[in-house]
């Protein structure tokens, strides 16, 4: 499930119907030409919210809109850590709304239901450091003396 991709689906406004799927990190919600998520409204600002996809969940960042962002009913603060979108959670910009569409959530949340433990956190990545020197194996050396003795026993044996 881990490649199942996490989505905003615009439920009502001019591109109703359309789905854009959101990268891990920040995507930027607006309608500016830079916005990860292009929204076209009579209310929208260039760059309105920012979804960020975390390890923990979906939240959204207001990030300075003149009209605001709404999540559930609720009012964003502007430039808070965030507040957490839940799967089928709704989005408003003015006369926009968007809806999470998470696939990963809807499982983990059934098999929650059915008792199920599941873990949703990656492990962080492996340091990157200067690589070890590969050091050959002991054995080698041994194995080579060893099949040195062998054929030189052969030939003496063929010589006699």
């Amino acid at each position: 499930m881990a490649g199942a991709p996490i989505l905003l689906v615009v439920h009502q406004g001019p591109d109703r119907g359309r789905e854009y799927t959101l990268a891990f990190g920040a995507n930027v919600v607006g309608r500016g030409d830079a916005a990860d998520v292009p929204v076209r409204g009579r209310a929208v600002s260039r760059r309105h919210a920012c979804v960020e996809v975390r390890d923990e969940g979906v939240f959204v960042v207001d990030v300075g809109s003149k009209n605001g962002v709404f999540v559930d009913g609720q009012r964003v603060a502007p430039g808070r850590r965030g507040t957490r979108l839940e799967d089928g959670g709704r989005i408003e910009l003015g006369d926009v709304v968007l809806v999470l569409d998470d696939a990963r959530a809807r499982v983990t949340r059934v098999l929650a239901e059915a008792g199920e433990i599941t873990v949703t956190r990656q492990r962080p990545p492996l340091a990157v450091g200067p690589r070890a020197e590969p050091r050959p194996s002991p054995a080698l050396p041994l194995l080579v003396a060893s099949m040195f003795a062998v054929v030189v026993y052969l030939l003496w044996r063929a010589g006699r």
